[in-house]
C-alpha cells in the first residue's frame, strides 16, 4: 500500500504481537501423525519398537482469559486502545509530517456460543453460522458475507479475522512504520430458531462467550 506522504508501505504486524485471544500457532494441516516410541523391556534384555498415534497440534491461544460475554445486557463489552487513534498517535511518538498509511492486520476470534434455557440451564449451540456485516476498510458498507467456520458440537469456534489498520512513522525515522489505529470487524452469529447476535471484534479480542436468544 502507499501512504499519504507517498511512502511505499508493506503489511506490518502490530508491534504488540499476539493479543489476548490470538493464536500462537496456526497449523496448515490438521492430519494425524505418528512417532516411533521405543519401549525398553527391562529384565528381558531386549527392546521393542511400536508406532503410537500422536494427535495433530491444536490452535493454542497466548491468553485464553479474560472472557467477555456478548449478550443483551452487554452488547459491546470490549474495546482496545488502538480504536482511539488520536491518543495512540501521540503515545507512539509518530510524526504527523510523514502522513499515514492505510492497510490491515489480523485478530484472533474464538470462544463459545450458548443459550440460556428455562430454569437457567446453559447449553451450547452447535452449527452457528457467522457473517461479516461490515467492510474491512470501514467505508460503512453494509454486508452479509458468510465466513468459513461454524461452531462445533460443543458450541466452540476459533478463527482469524482481518480488520482495518492505519500506520504512522516514528519521529526521527523514515522507515519505522507502526500500527496506531485498528478497526472493528462487525460479525453476525446466526442459528435457526434464534435471534441474530451482533459481535464487535477488535484487536486483542479476549475469548468471547456469545449468548443467543430464542425467537419468540
Amino acid at each position: 500500500m502507499r501512504n499519504s506522504a507517498n511512502h511505499e508501505l508493506h503489511r506490518i504486524p502490530h508491534p504488540g504481537g499476539f493479543g489476548n485471544g490470538e493464536f500462537s500457532r496456526w497449523p496448515k494441516t490438521m492430519k494425524m501423525r505418528s512417532v516411533i516410541v521405543s519401549v525398553v523391556l527391562l529384565g528381558a534384555g531386549c527392546a521393542q519398537r511400536e508406532t503410537a498415534p500422536v494427535p495433530a497440534p491444536v490452535l493454542v491461544f497466548t491468553n485464553a482469559s479474560p472472557i467477555v460475554v456478548v449478550a443483551d445486557a452487554t452488547p459491546d463489552p470490549y474495546t482496545h486502545p488502538t480504536t482511539r487513534p488520536a491518543s495512540q498517535f501521540e503515545e507512539l511518538n509518530l510524526d504527523h509530517n510523514m502522513g499515514h498509511g492505510d492497510g490491515g492486520t489480523t485478530v484472533g476470534f474464538a470462544g463459545k456460543v450458548v443459550q440460556i434455557e428455562e430454569g437457567g440451564k446453559i447449553t451450547p449451540v452447535p452449527g452457528v453460522k457467522f457473517f461479516q456485516l461490515n467492510d474491512n476498510m470501514l467505508l460503512r458498507e453494509a454486508r452479509h458475507d458468510p465466513l468459513p467456520f461454524t461452531t462445533d458440537t460443543n458450541g466452540t469456534f476459533q478463527t482469524m479475522l482481518d480488520v482495518f489498520a492505519a500506520f504512522g512513522c516514528r519521529k526521527g525515522s523514515t522507515n519505522d512504520w507502526v500500527v496506531y489505529q485498528t478497526g472493528t470487524a462487525s460479525i453476525g452469529a446466526e442459528a435457526e430458531g434464534f435471534e441474530i447476535r451482533k459481535v464487535n471484534v477488535r484487536f486483542g479480542q479476549p475469548s468471547t462467550l456469545i449468548v443467543l436468544k430464542k425467537k419468540q
